[in-house]
């Protein structure tokens, strides 16, 4: 079981990646309509809510301590949602429509932050 000091420091590094997932899918929601993917919003904000529960998660997870087996489970949780995250993200990249350099950026950002939050949790 971690103390005080060590669940906040491990709290910290799961949620950098992950607001990053949301950072850029807020770019992502904040530039469409300049970049005429106005038809892509709901996708993109399906991945920043994806990103929000995924911090929501973190956050109660890290608030009191935990044991061995409830992190297990915590993890698995984290790699399901992350997947669905990553082939979201994937599939958008191969989509002609988001050819945008600035939008494959911000989707590559995306999918490089969700591949650190799997390594980190030992997932990857």
């Amino acid at each position: 079981m971690l103390d005080a000091e060590s669940r906040s420091k491990l709290c910290h590094e799961y949620l950098t990646p992950v607001n990053h997932i949301t950072g850029y899918s807020e770019l992502l929601i904040e530039d469409a309509f300049d970049r005429g993917l106005e038809s892509l919003i709901p996708v993109f904000q399906q991945i920043h809510d994806g990103g929000r529960a995924l911090v929501e998660s973190i956050r109660s997870f890290f608030r009191s301590p935990a044991d061995d087996s409830e992190y297990e489970i915590f993890k698995e949780r984290l790699r399901v949602s992350a997947l669905e995250i990553l082939r979201t993200v994937t599939s958008l990249a191969q989509d002609p429509g988001c050819s945008h350099p600035d939008t494959l950026a911000d989707l590559n950002s995306i999918e490089s932050s969700v591949r650190r939050l799997l390594k980190l949790a030992g997932l990857e």
